[in-house]
This record gives structure tokens, C-alpha cells and sequence, in this order.
């Protein structure tokens, strides 16, 4: 083996060469089929649907062969939409600056060769109010807007904002600030102090600002595009885009002023191109890698889309660019893979009797869907029910340590074990047997003591480097920002190294024994005897366990007496895992020997990114807290307790009574329980217990993440992992559902032979 002293001198020669090669997974070949799927991860309660459109007899006479087209403005132009990007801004910035960039307002335009800032104009009277909450709940924040009418007497309302996808409460409308500070001091006893004032005015004009240049316009919309001629080809234009944020947009851009008289921002573009900035958001390719999976997806959001379009007409768009709706990253989230995925389905949407169906969808089901009504209870469709979720189920991964061992201590102890005698000297025996392993040559000197600053000098002095300052004073600000010649071996060897914990400023500390473990094994990661990789679960069979790794497909014989460890909540101890397809792991190899499996902790704001989903959940909430989320949504109720009154079909809880003060209570039904609790879904038991610092409350063990009503990803994508096509995978999540192309406000046939099924 070679001695790992001559990569530790690299960190100090920034000349170097590192070499860095990147895999580009091959085009798959696509499969025609009928995808249907369900709202976003995170979408809150559903909307009124729009009238379906007609579907003509002929199609009508035969609902299993020419699938029906949908078309929406005239069959030859493309379908184009308004994208909500943010809201409620005081002024926008336009995209500049270029000879191409055309500003148009009314029947005039301007070219954008220089910067220009739009404001709203002035208002003849500016109205001031109380923002009270900000709530994810559709239906949540309208009922608490008229709560505080009927309690207050005020107007009060509740919108969207396009940024956050969250839905504003306003209270009041008074003449001044102070007026609106006094009442919410009256109104003390509905618990509005954390209640803000903003501003509203309402004038329908606008003012840019060029320079010292102010200009009025009457109007409320204004539009930025590139400038079109018969040289300019409109693909290369397209890919140049337009920028808001630190994101490029394709289409055009528009500002349009509010009822609020304010500034939200809009993406207006083809609906195909929406797309593009839509699917890779809901359903990362890098993870979700199956192009069966994501066609679904794709059909999922077509139909989505087309089906709720205009429903913020008031707003100037048609369709939120956040979970509210759908998750919109414009061309900065772009993949090759969901471009295949929306090219290979173009234009396909999902009928259920000849209408477009609401085509809702969620991160993980937890192992079975529900019934629309139990989470959105003001709706009743018959293709949304609830299926067994077999495909995308768990597969349970044995430990074969005690349960509870903790990490990395249970695997530092098994390899290196301490001999008798005293703290010190064993430890020390314990480095010198990796560094023999390793292939390394004993230093001449001792361990001095089990202090931090004696520790690295004699890590180092393994690693024929005591003599190197550099590497000892520069080691953490390489690993933040690694010299450019490094490899990745490098880097992975010197972030192991730091991650030994002796690199902080207290040279003097003691270290505990979790400490010196971690010592131990950051050693043996540095110098090779322990390996680390991350890999993606796909299934476990007589074949072996199928995983994804380096970039490719694998499947690896499972040893005996493998140890798997699971999050708790300091660190990770050691437990059998229930893995699902797409769930990411961290495998050891202890020399070239497979030895732990390591299911990565998950923090709660991480749940929706798609390596992320998960299997099971666990949650405690003090009365304390469920107190103040009440507050926010039902003030003045107060909080004394939970009662569960109704299940859904999947277990996931239907009705629930909050218990308040002075007998009172309430019923919250649907996902509207899912954001009063602040839980990753609805499929939960809950029991009366304490945390360990004697706080009353509640804990809730469940399963799922999102709604769980229509298309799972995660059940989406093991089906393709099992080669089911689109339209299987569809069919499966909605019933009775059928294939048509959009091509503007028309219907026609979409024939599938069947054969290729």
C-alpha cells in the first residue's frame, strides 16, 4: 500500500493535477403509455376546477382507443400560461440590458438599453391593515379571515402570495398606521400581537424610473421580451431567456399591479416549456432516474396545469410557481432527462368522462393512498381513491449488532478493540494496530496525552508529517475550499482527516470516548481501511440487494452479521432499516469487506427533496407548542387537548377535535390537521406522554410524506424500477382514467396500440 504521507505533502503543493471525470447516464429508449399523477408534495387543499372540456362524440363512443385532445386556444397556436413568481413587491427591476429587449405597456414599447424600475403609482388614498398570519392552508386561511370579521367587525381577507405559496390574512382597513396599531392593541385578547401593518393603495397606473426619468403609464400589466425578426431564430432566442432573481425564464416576463397596489411578477410562456422548469422540480431525474416514472410525471402536470388554469386570474396569473401549486424553477432547474420525459408524452393529459382530471400527486404514501374527501373534504372525484401502495413498499434490512449500539463506537470497537490497561496506553495501542494495517511505520514517539492538541501531533507523526506546519494550521481552510489541483481522493482523505474533530481551537481540551472513537475513525477513513460511498436503495431479492452506485446499477451479496444503523435523536444507533426504492444509504467497507449500513439522518425542513422521502416518521409536539399553532389558526380557542374522531381508508386521520378552554372545541378536518400540527402528513397514531424535560404533549409516530392522494412518486418510481410502462403506472394510482393531446379548446382521439402494452 502506498504510504498516504505523500498525499498528505500534497495538501501542501497547490500544483498538483487532479482529474475529474463526470458520468452522463445513457438516453433511454421511451415507452408509449397514459401517465396520470396528483398535486405537489407540499400542495395544500385543492381548488375549484375550471369547466371541463367538451370531448366530441366520436371519442366519447370509444373511451379505450382514440383518446381524447384537449385543446385551448386555437388548434394551431401552442397553449401559453401566466407563472406567479413573486408578489406584493414595492418595485421591480426589469431584465436589462440589450438593443433586443423590448419593454411594451399598452400600445406603446421602449427599448431596455439602460436600467429601468418599475413602481406602483401613486395611489389616491393608501389604506393600512393587519397582517395577521401567513398559513398554508387554503381553507385555513379563509376560515380564520372570517372568524376575525365576526369577531371583530372589520373586513378581513385572505390571498396568495406567489413567492412562498402561502395564503396572507389581512384585518382592517384604517386611515393610518397608528389607527391600525391601536386596534390590534384593542383586539389584545384575540392574540394579535405578533400581527404586522402593511399598506395597500389601489391607483391602476405605473411609474418607470430611467435614470432621473420618471414616467407614468395607465395600466396594470407591462411586458419584457427579446425583440423578434426574421433573422433571430426563436430556439436560439429561448435558450437566452430572461433573468428575475438569480433565475433565467423562458417566454416573457410581465409586471402586473395588484389590487393591493402592489407588484407581482410573471412568467408568461408555452406550456411545454413550463414543463421543462416543472417536472425536474417535483421529481429530480438525478434520483428519480427511471424515464417511465417521469413521463408520468409529466402527464401528472400537464393535466394539472391546463386543468386549474385562470384560478388567480385576480392576481394577473394563471398558476403559482411554489407547492401550492407546482413546484416552477424556470430554466435553472432544466434536465435532459425530464425534457425526454416531456417531449416523449407532448401535449398528453388525463381524462376521467371526457374531462380533464384533477391530477394530484405527493411525495411518498407511506404504503397506501386515501380517498380525496378524507384530505380535501369539500371534493369528491371517483378516480382519486385510495390504492394499496405494494410497489412502493419496504423492505425490511436486518441489524445483526445489539440494538442500540451507537455509531461509529460499534464498528471502531469491533475492529480495533481496546487491550487491557490504562485509557491512554490503550488508545494508543488501538492507532498504532490501524496505522499497521494501514501499512504505516510506527512513529518513534509516544502519545503524550488524550489531550486534542497531543492527539493531532501524533495522527500527524503516523502520517510522517509532525515536521509539516502547513498542514496543521491550513488543513480546515482546505477542506472549505480545496485547492483546484485536488482530486477527489484528495479531498475525501483531508475532509475525513478534519472530520477527526482535532483541528478546533482548544488545544487543551480532554476528549470524551465518543470523541476518541471518532478520532479512530476518521484515522481509518484517512488512510483507506475504511471506506464510506453513498449509494441509492432500488430492492433487495434473491438476487441480492440492487442498489445505485457510483453512477451506475449494482447489486451486492448482503454478509452475514452486516450491522445497519438508523437516525435517534443525538446520532445514529443501530437497528434493522425499512428501506424504500429511491431512499438513500451510506455503506462501510472495512478492507474490501462490506460491514454497516447507514440510513443518513433527515432534518424536517429536508422532507421534500426527493433523495429524502420517507418510509416512517416520528414527531413530538408539547402542549406548549400546539398551543401557539392553534393560536395562528384559531385564535382566542386556546388549546387543551387532541382527540382523533375520523380515519381514512389509509389510516390517515380524517376528523380530529381540538379541545379548547372553557369547554370549547373544534373539528379540523383534511390536510388542514396535517398544517395545524405541523406533521409530514396525515397517517399518523398519536399518544399522551412527556419529553424528557418533563414537557407535556404529544407524540406522533407515523408514515408518509405530503397528502397521499393520487400518483406517489416514490410508488411511481419502484413500479418503473419493475418495468411498468407510464400508462400501467397511471392507471394503477387513478381509476378509470384515459389519454388525450391538448391542442387548444378541442378534444380528439390519442390511439395506444395495445400491443405495445
Amino acid at each position: 500500500m502506498k504510504r498516504v504521507w505523500t498525499w498528505l505533502a500534497a495538501l501542501a503543493l497547490p500544483w498538483l493535477v487532479a482529474g475529474c471525470a463526470r458520468s452522463v447516464a445513457p438516453p433511454l429508449t421511451p415507452v408509449e403509455t397514459t401517465p396520470s399523477s396528483e398535486r405537489p408534495a407540499e400542495a395544500p387543499p385543492a381548488v375549484a376546477a375550471p369547466t371541463a372540456l367538451p370531448l366530441p362524440e366520436a371519442a366519447a363512443e370509444a373511451p379505450r382507443q382514440p383518446v381524447p385532445e384537449v385543446v385551448t386556444r386555437s388548434p394551431q397556436a401552442p397553449i401559453r400560461l401566466r407563472v406567479g413568481l413573486a408578489s406584493d413587491l414595492a418595485e421591480v427591476e426589469l431584465p436589462c440590458c440589450g438593443q433586443d429587449l423590448v419593454l411594451t405597456f399598452g400600445e406603446a414599447s421602449l427599448g431596455l438599453d439602460e436600467k429601468v424600475v418599475v413602481r406602483p403609482g401613486p395611489g389616491a388614498a393608501t389604506t393600512f391593515r393587519l397582517q395577521v398570519a401567513a398559513l398554508r392552508d387554503e381553507a385555513q386561511g379563509a376560515q380564520l379571515a372570517a372568524r376575525l370579521e365576526r369577531l371583530t367587525g372589520e373586513p378581513a381577507s385572505s390571498h396568495i402570495d406567489a413567492a412562498t405559496g402561502l395564503y396572507q390574512v389581512r384585518l382592517g382597513r384604517f386611515e393610518s398606521r397608528q389607527r391600525a396599531l391601536a386596534a390590534r392593541q384593542r383586539w389584545r385578547s384575540l392574540d394579535l400581537a405578533e400581527a404586522w401593518v402593511v399598506a395597500e393603495a389601489g391607483d391602476a397606473a405605473l411609474v418607470l424610473g430611467r435614470g432621473d426619468e420618471q414616467r407614468r403609464v395607465e395600466g396594470r400589466r407591462l411586458t419584457v421580451e427579446r425583440r423578434r425578426d426574421a433573422s433571430t431564430l426563436a430556439a436560439a432566442e429561448d435558450e437566452r431567456g430572461l433573468v428575475f432573481g438569480d433565475r433565467r425564464y423562458r417566454g416573457r416576463l410581465q409586471v402586473f399591479l395588484n389590487e393591493r397596489g402592489r407588484l407581482n411578477v410573471i412568467n408568461e410562456l408555452p406550456l411545454e416549456s413550463y414543463l421543462r422548469g416543472v417536472v425536474p422540480g417535483e421529481m429530480g431525474p438525478n434520483l428519480y432516474d427511471r424515464i417511465e416514472a417521469l413521463k408520468a410525471q409529466a402527464v401528472a402536470a400537464r393535466t394539472y396545469t391546463l386543468r386549474n388554469l385562470g384560478e388567480f386570474e385576480r392576481e394577473g396569473y394563471d398558476i403559482c410557481a411554489t407547492p401550492r401549486c407546482q413546484v416552477y424553477g424556470g430554466m435553472s432547474i432544466e434536465h435532459p432527462l425530464s425534457d425526454q420525459a416531456i417531449t416523449d408524452t407532448a401535449h398528453q393529459v388525463l381524462l376521467f368522462d371526457g374531462e380533464l382530471v384533477d391530477a394530484r400527486y405527493s411525495s411518498t404514501c407511506g404504503g397506501h393512498t386515501e380517498d380525496i374527501e378524507v384530505v380535501f373534504p369539500q371534493e369528491n372525484y371517483p378516480y382519486l381513491r385510495g390504492v394499496p401502495c405494494l410497489e412502493a413498499g419496504s423492505i425490511a434490512l436486518s441489524n445483526h449488532l445489539r440494538p442500540g449500539a451507537r455509531y461509529p463506537e460499534a464498528i471502531t470497537r469491533q475492529f480495533l478493540p481496546a487491550p487491557p490497561g490504562n485509557s491512554l496506553g490503550a488508545f494508543e495501542a488501538r492507532l498504532l494496530t490501524a496505522a499497521q494495517q494501514a501499512g504505516l511505520t510506527p512513529p518513534t514517539g509516544r502519545l503524550a496525552s488524550l489531550r486534542q492538541g497531543d492527539l493531532r501531533r501524533f495522527l500527524l507523526a503516523l502520517l510522517d508529517l509532525v515536521l509539516d506546519p502547513r498542514v496543521a494550521t491550513s488543513l480546515p481552510e482546505w477542506v472549505e475550499q480545496p485547492p483546484a489541483s485536488w482530486s477527489t481522493e484528495e479531498v475525501r482523505r483531508a475532509r475525513a482527516l478534519y472530520a477527526s474533530g482535532l483541528w478546533r481551537e482548544d488545544d487543551e481540551r480532554q476528549l470524551t470516548p465518543s470523541q476518541l472513537e471518532m478520532v479512530l475513525y476518521s484515522f481509518a477513513r484517512t488512510v483507506g481501511l475504511l471506506v464510506e460511498k453513498k449509494a441509492t436503495h432500488r430492492a433487495l431479492d434473491d438476487t441480492g440487494w440492487r442498489i445505485r452506485l457510483e453512477g451506475r446499477e449494482q447489486t451486492v451479496e448482503l454478509p452475514r452479521g452486516l450491522a445497519a444503523f438508523r437516525p435517534v435523536e443525538d446520532g445514529l444507533a443501530s437497528d434493522s432499516l425499512f428501506l424504500m426504492a429511491g431512499d438513500p444509504v451510506r455503506m462501510v467497507w472495512w478492507r474490501d469487506r462490506l460491514v454497516a449500513v447507514v440510513q443518513p439522518f433527515v432534518s424536517e425542513r429536508d422532507f421534500r427533496a426527493p433523495a429524502n422521502r420517507w418510509r416512517s416518521w416520528s414527531r413530538f409536539r408539547s402542549d406548549q407548542r400546539l398551543a401557539r399553532q392553534v393560536e395562528e389558526r384559531y385564535p382566542g380557542l386556546g388549546f387543551t387537548g387532541l382527540e382523533v374522531l375520523e380515519r381514512g381508508v389509509s389510516g390517515r386521520v380524517a376528523k380530529l377535535r381540538i379541545l379548547g378552554r372553557d369547554d370549547r372545541s373544534i373539528e379540523v378536518e383534511g390536510l388542514a390537521i396535517r398544517w395545524t400540527l405541523a406533521l409530514p402528513d396525515t397517517r399518523f397514531e398519536l399518544r399522551r406522554t412527556r419529553s424528557r424535560q418533563g414537557a407535556p404533549g404529544y407524540f406522533f409516530s407515523g408514515s408518509g410524506l405530503g397528502h397521499g392522494v393520487g400518483m406517489c412518486q416514490t410508488g411511481a418510481f419502484a413500479m418503473a424500477l419493475r418495468s411498468h410502462d407510464y400508462r400501467q403506472i397511471l392507471e394503477h394510482y387513478y381509476s378509470g382514467v384515459t389519454l388525450a393531446r391538448a391542442r387548444g379548446r378541442a378534444v380528439a382521439p390519442l390511439r395506444v396500440d395495445p400491443a405495445a402494452r
